[in-house]
C-alpha cells in the first residue's frame, strides 16, 4: 500500500516498482499457531501502519497461521498475467485479507475469493495457476533474489524501485520516499549540487 502510494507521488513513468517473490515458507507446514516472532511483527506493523492509516488485526490465537507462502505468491503471479492493474488490485486485496481480515492466504478458497472480489478473470486465473508456470516463476525469482541480494534476501516484502538496492520488510513511508529520492537524484541526496 505504501509502496504504491510513493510510486504515485513520484509518478509511475519515473518510478518502476518491482515486487520480488520471496517465499518465507516455500513448503507446506502442518497447521500451527502464529509464532511469537510473527505476533511481534504484526504488532510492530500495526503501530507503524497506524501512522499511514493502515489497519493491522492481531491474528486470533485459536486460528492456524498460513501453512506456506507459496500459494499467495503463485496467485499474485496469476493476477500479474492479467495486467499491472489487475496485479495491483489483487496484491492490495492479499494485503488486506492477511493483515486486516486475518485470513489464511495459503488457503486456495481464500485466494479464489479474492479473484472474485477484485474482478479478475477466474477461468484465466485458474488456467494460469494449474499450468504450474506461476510456481516456477516464484521459485526462479527466489533464487535470483538470493543470488543477487545475498543476505538481504531474508524478509518480505522484498521490492526495488528502478532496479535499485532492495528494500526488505515493511517500512515507514518516509523510508520508501528516501529510497526513491536517492535513485532519482543521487547528487542532491548526497548533499552535493546536481550537475
Amino acid at each position: 500500500m505504501r509502496l504504491y502510494k510513493v510510486q504515485e507521488e513520484f509518478g509511475r513513468e519515473r518510478v518502476d516498482l518491482v515486487m520480488r517473490a520471496y517465499p518465507l515458507l516455500p513448503v507446506e507446514t502442518p497447521p500451527r499457531p502464529i509464532s511469537p516472532h510473527s505476533v511481534r511483527g504484526r504488532a510492530q506493523a500495526g503501530l507503524e501502519g497506524a501512522r499511514d492509516g493502515l489497519t493491522f488485526t492481531p491474528w486470533p490465537s485459536d486460528k492456524p497461521y498460513p501453512r506456506s507462502s507459496m500459494p499467495a505468491l503463485e496467485a499474485a503471479k496469476c493476477a500479474f498475467q492479467q495486467g499491472e492493474e489487475a496485479f495491483r488490485r489483487y496484491d492490495l486485496a492479499l494485503f488486506h485479507a492477511f493483515f486486516t481480515r486475518a485470513w489464511d492466504i495459503s488457503d486456495r478458497e481464500v485466494l479464489l475469493s479474492l479473484v472474485e472480489e477484485t474482478g479478475l478473470d477466474r477461468p484465466a486465473f485458474l488456467k494460469a495457476w494449474e499450468s504450474g508456470e506461476p510456481r516456477r516463476q516464484v521459485l526462479e525469482e527466489a533464487m535470483e533474489c538470493v543470488q543477487r541480494y545475498g543476505s538481504w534476501a531474508q524478509g518480505i516484502p522484498l521490492q526495488t524501485f528502478n532496479d535499485g538496492p532492495p528494500l526488505v520488510g515493511c517500512a515507514p513511508i518516509a523510508v520508501y520516499r528516501r529510497a526513491v529520492l536517492r535513485l532519482l537524484d543521487p547528487a542532491s541526496f548526497m548533499g552535493t549540487p546536481p550537475p
